[in-house]
């Protein structure tokens, strides 16, 4: 029909293969940082990107690398009843979650956040379950042993927040003592305090 533009067509990977004169299996080791391909290779290949302006579909490049591009993220919620200051509690998670997503969104990752109850049964599996959907786990509190993280760490890359750290895990936790140190002398040598008195929390 005469007046009607057609929409431009989306250029492929086989578009970019023939345009830099190169094979397919070329393209897909350049565009995913695979192998060793030639510096000549890689030259032409990121020029034919450049000129059909060409995005690699996400999906595919996954599929290819055996990636999901997704990093899950477990927290453990509170029961039934919620606390009064459970409000807090979450914005505070927030927080950390937030620049998990960040992070992970600069280097093309989505985020997967889940949650597990205080006194659900069976949190093992139900962590698994989630880990296999993701290309890498991070627990906020620890919900499980060493054994039980080793075990998971066969299948996932671990990574906890606070806690025990563990061998098979990369742990990543607050600067407490100076955290401490700052606040005891701020209290004594700024104020003057003598009687100091210190609620923790669980050991967990």
């Amino acid at each position: 029909m005469a007046g009607v533009r057609r929409a431009k067509a989306i250029p492929t990977i086989y578009d970019v293969a023939s345009r830099a004169g190169v094979s397919i299996a070329s393209v897909s080791r350049v565009l995913n940082g695979q192998g060793s391909p030639k510096a000549e290779t890689r030259k032409r290949v990121l020029r034919a990107v450049r000129a059909l302006s060409f995005v690699p579909d996400g999906a595919a490049r996954a599929l290819s690398s055996n990636l999901k591009e997704v990093v899950a993220v477990v927290f453990r919620r509170g029961g039934e009843v919620a606390f009064e200051d459970e409000e807090e509690n979450l914005l505070f998670m927030d927080v950390i979650n937030r620049g998990i997503e960040v992070a992970a969104q600069r280097r093309g990752f989505d985020v997967l956040i889940s949650s597990v109850g205080v006194q659900e049964e069976n949190v093992v599996a139900r962590i698994a379950a989630i880990a296999g959907k993701a290309d890498g786990l991070i627990l906020h509190d620890q919900m499980l042993s060493k054994v039980e993280i080793a075990r998971l760490a066969d299948v996932v890359p671990i990574v906890t927040l606070a806690g025990n750290p563990s061998s098979a895990s990369i742990n990543v936790r607050c600067d407490n003592g100076s955290g401490m140190r700052a606040l005891i002398h701020h209290l004594v040598t700024d104020h003057g305090y003598r009687n100091l008195a210190y609620l923790s929390g669980g050991a967990d």
